[in-house]
């Protein structure tokens, strides 16, 4: 009888053996998952990179010109072309140049208030890049506008890439500029295109406000003067309108009747490029000067009209009308 109450009781004990193995081979790994086997690795794709552009190249020497805006025309009077000067002109060796404030008293000093900075490469692409945006790296480019009379045409000159874009606007301080009167007659894709320009022109001539500090090797200072430009005239056939001019003895040896050679732009005047020791002298003497002092020299009186000579300039050039 003992024998035979056993029996059932090891047949249990087998069933539930079994059981309990049969449940532990089927159960989930979760490091395996739920087969219990390692999965095959599969292939990720790498993203797809955005190429870099390649930097824009630009001329390195330290008398070219990378980028230059200048007026030039406009209803105003002789010696306002003979004396004036580019708003900005960047050279290839990171110099920069612009007009700096002018005290407001009349007459003016003699000499501008010429700034010069220096950038680096990175500054030099930095604005570039702001040309091209700008649409300065698109080929020439001319925007003239019939409704307007007697203004100034902006000139943007741009190097890079090995090739010289050139885009002129007329009266575009009258349609692009933030206090401009607009010009509702021009397509919509003309007036967007003076406005960037207005931009990228304002942009230029407040370079030090945007650029990083990084992007500036030498801030602003005042223009070393190499060449000056020094065109006479007779006083007499400028008329002063009983101001206050003053007088200063002319400080060469050479005669202002003699010196340079003529300067066909103006009646009666002469030209000369000074530099060396001349120039010196002359610039002794321009700092107690206005744009209306009268030179004494040789018993007669003469009205100068001067320019400093940026690095890229050469002879006495005649001005654009």
């Amino acid at each position: 009888m003992q024998s035979t109450q056993k029996k059932p009781a090891l047949l249990v004990g087998l069933v539930l053996v079994f059981m309990l193995l049969f449940a532990a081979c089927g159960s989930e790994d979760p490091a395996l998952g739920n087969s219990g086997s390692q999965p095959e690795p599969t292939a990720t794709e790498e993203p797809a990179s955005t190429p870099t552009p390649e930097p824009i190249a630009y001329p390195q020497d330290a008398s070219d010109v990378v980028v230059r805006i200048e007026h030039t025309g406009g209803f105003v009077p002789q010696e306002f072309l003979v004396t004036r000067l580019p708003l900005v002109s960047l050279y290839g060796d990171g110099r920069i140049l612009t007009e700096g404030p002018q005290i407001m008293i009349y007459p003016a000093p003699a000499l501008p208030n010429l700034q010069m900075g220096t950038l680096n490469e990175e500054g030099i692409r930095m604005i570039l890049k702001a040309a091209e945006e700008a649409g300065l790296l698109d080929g020439d480019k001319h925007y003239p506008l019939d409704m307007i009379a007697d203004a100034a045409t902006t000139v943007f000159t741009v190097t890079a890439g090995g090739e010289t874009h050139t885009v002129s606007v007329y009266a575009l301080d009258a349609t692009g500029g933030p206090d401009s009167i607009g010009a509702p007659d021009l397509p919509a894709d003309e007036l967007e295109a003076r406005k960037k320009l207005a931009e990228f022109q304002a942009k230029l001539v407040d370079y030090m406000s945007w650029l990083p500090e990084t992007a500036i090797t030498a801030p602003q200072t005042a223009y070393p003067i190499e060449r000056l430009q020094v065109v006479s005239q007779p006083a007499d056939l400028r008329e002063i309108n009983d101001i206050e001019t003053g007088e200063a003895e002319w400080p060469l040896d050479t005669p202002l009747a003699e010196i340079g050679e003529p300067f066909e732009f103006m009646e009666q005047a002469r030209c000369i490029v000074l530099e060396g020791e001349e120039l010196d002298s002359v610039l002794t003497a321009l700092q107690d000067a206005n744009q209306l002092t009268r030179w004494q020299n040789g018993g007669e009186e003469y009205s100068l009209h001067i320019r400093p000579f940026l690095p890229d300039e050469q002879g006495c050039a005649q001005p654009q009308p």
